[in-house]
């Protein structure tokens, strides 16, 4: 059983934020010789009908003490506008997935996700690649279109992509898929499991087609799947929770865990995921969106809060 201890919160979105009012969602770090780089989400009303789009940030925090905001960019890093153009699949907003440094550390490449709206569906999802050569500060589109297709048997969602690149011709990817929207009195709710992919290059991509790790619930999501190896066995922290509303009304998310020794057969035993909410504050509702990464000698589990990250996101140092 893992053992992490809590730190601090390191970030909380603000009205008084041009672009990053509302949420800080998905936080993925990138390592940088003295600093962590940590790309979330957060997201703006628009004043013409009210609605949600959201924007990728960073904030640069000290690589030996998280808890120390260095820097913090308050304009969105794709594009010059942070979304799609009219009608592409990010049109309404992208959100980071992963970040990977590349081509001899060159270039750093981004797995996001894009959202678009639906006249019968609430939104849509689909996965993209964005890449910076300035050292993760900007980025642009490889390509207008998502960078996975579609299958057919899960053909309604695709999100919040997590890449391992073992070797230069050996990439895995973990994504969200969805397999249904229920309909709750009315309310279209997606129900979305992970399922996994395989490239040779981080562009053209063999999806499994499968679900890699086995639900505890009956209409439970997934998402976010964070995975590290050590001593010779992959860890895996995600997200999951019911579709369905607690009995305060609430679908919050808990940081699940599975391993494995081959990356394909996963054991699940959320129990050892080491983490759950705190008694009050920020996260006393909800831990969610794990990203695990090893710094130097130190392991650490940057994640979200409350209410899909509404409250903002924080970090945890593994103890045990």
């Amino acid at each position: 059983m893992f053992k992490w201890e809590k730190k601090s919160q390191i970030w909380a979105p603000s009205l008084e934020n041009k672009w990053a009012q509302e949420y800080g969602q998905n936080p993925n770090v990138l390592v940088l010789p003295d600093r962590l780089r940590i790309y979330f989400s957060s997201r703006k009303k628009m004043k013409e009908d009210n609605k949600y789009i959201s924007y990728i940030f960073y904030v640069d925090v000290d690589k030996h003490d998280p808890s120390t905001v260095i820097a913090f960019e308050d304009k969105p890093v794709l594009n010059e506008t942070g979304k799609g153009e009219d009608n592409h699949f990010d049109e309404f907003g992208t959100m980071p997935g992963s970040l990977l440094w590349h081509g001899n550390n060159q270039e750093v490449w981004m797995y996001y996700v894009g959202w678009t709206r639906s006249a019968t569906q609430p939104y849509k999802w689909a996965n993209g690649l964005a890449i910076s050569t300035d050292g993760g500060k900007s980025f642009v589109k490889k390509a207008n279109g998502p960078i996975l297709s579609k299958p057919y048997d899960y053909p309604y969602l695709q999100a919040c992509p997590r890449v391992l690149k073992l070797h230069d011709d050996k990439w895995v990817m973990w994504y969200a898929s969805g397999t249904e929207w229920l309909d709750e009195g009315g309310r279209l709710n997606p129900i979305y499991v992970l399922m996994n992919a395989e490239s040779s290059d981080g562009l053209n991509w063999a999806l499994g087609n499968q679900q890699t790790i086995p639900s505890v619930c009956n209409k439970e999501c997934q998402s976010s799947a964070s995975v590290i190896e050590l001593n010779g066995t992959y860890h895996m922290f995600f997200s999951y929770r019911d579709v369905l509303p607690d009995q305060h009304g609430h679908k919050q998310y808990r940081v699940g865990y599975a391993s494995s020794s081959d990356l394909i057969h996963w054991h699940r035993n959320d129990a050892n995921a080491g983490i759950d909410v705190s008694s009050s504050g920020w996260d006393a509702e909800a831990v969610c969106y794990p990203h695990v990464v090893k710094v130097d000698d130190k392991i650490y589990m940057f994640y979200s809060g409350n209410q899909f990250g509404s409250a903002g996101f924080g970090y945890a140092q593994l103890i045990g």
